[in-house]
């Protein structure tokens, strides 16, 4: 049966410390695991693995808010945010941060010179008119960037997961389903709803540019039609029509309240 264990790591080397959980089987596995926190890693990548453990406490799996509770504790007591300790949040039992428990939340980070510092939002004001500046020196901006440089993203090589891969959080199916997918036929039967509706036919039945009025120079007739009406009634050519000039007899006249708009 699977317990959880909150347990310190300390660099025999560095002596520098990590506050941790692990769910395991027995204590060996469970001392075998050395951390995974981001700065704890680095170091460990730095310095190697010569670690030695002290499990704080350890409870069944089914008990975690009390675990959280207790974690959250030592946690404060120890005050891992400071050295020795390189946790970067408190230890809570659930992975990764919340807001309630990481040390950074309602936090700015601020420099002047080389020294960076982090601090409370209330007293950004009065540290800016010390001199100092929010946010991190050029230096640590271009470290930075020479770290980087190089490294691979953390996706590459990845296959991305389709929805049904994914594991449910909401009901104890091993996978939820997806969606339906919006078939060719669903898609037929929206189209034809819109295009039936009144005010979507009287839209596609107006003519969407302004009529043309001509006269015809022999028999003074004078019609206003659509441009390509135009076109059907007589293979007269519209074009010719705006430009002013004839078509198989015709040509566009101004009348008051018949003018084509412009």
């Amino acid at each position: 049966m699977k317990k959880i264990y909150l347990m310190i790591k300390t660099h025999n080397v560095t002596g520098c410390k990590y506050l941790c959980k692990r769910e395991a089987d027995n204590d060996r596995d469970a001392i075998r695991y050395s951390g995974s926190g981001l700065k704890w890693q680095q170091h460990l990548k730095k310095f190697g693995k010569d670690l030695s453990t002290e499990i704080l406490y350890i409870c069944p799996t089914e008990s975690k808010e009390e675990f959280r509770t207790i974690a959250i504790k030592y946690s404060r007591e120890l005050n891992i945010l400071q050295y020795p300790f390189l946790n970067m949040v408190f230890e809570e039992g659930q992975g990764g941060s919340r807001k309630e428990t990481n040390g950074t939340h309602g936090k700015k980070w601020i420099y002047k010179g080389e020294t960076r510092t982090l601090i409370t939002i209330d007293k950004l004001d009065e540290f800016i008119k010390n001199g100092w500046t929010q946010g991190f020196p050029d230096s640590f901006i271009k470290h930075m960037s020479i770290i980087r440089k190089g490294r691979p993203a953390y996706n590459k090589g990845k296959k991305m997961k389709l929805p049904h891969e994914y594991k449910s959080k909401q009901s104890k199916r091993k996978y939820y389903i997806p969606k339906l997918p919006y078939t060719s036929e669903m898609r037929s039967a929206v189209l034809k709803e819109c295009l039936n509706r009144p005010e979507v036919i009287s839209k596609f039945k107006a003519p969407r540019k302004p009529l043309v009025t001509a006269q015809n120079l022999k028999t003074g007739e004078i019609k206003t039609m659509g441009r390509h009406e135009w076109w059907k009634f007589d293979k007269v050519n519209y074009q010719r029509l705006l430009r002013g000039r004839q078509s198989k007899g015709w040509k566009m006249v101004l009348l008051a309240g018949l003018e084509p708009a412009t």
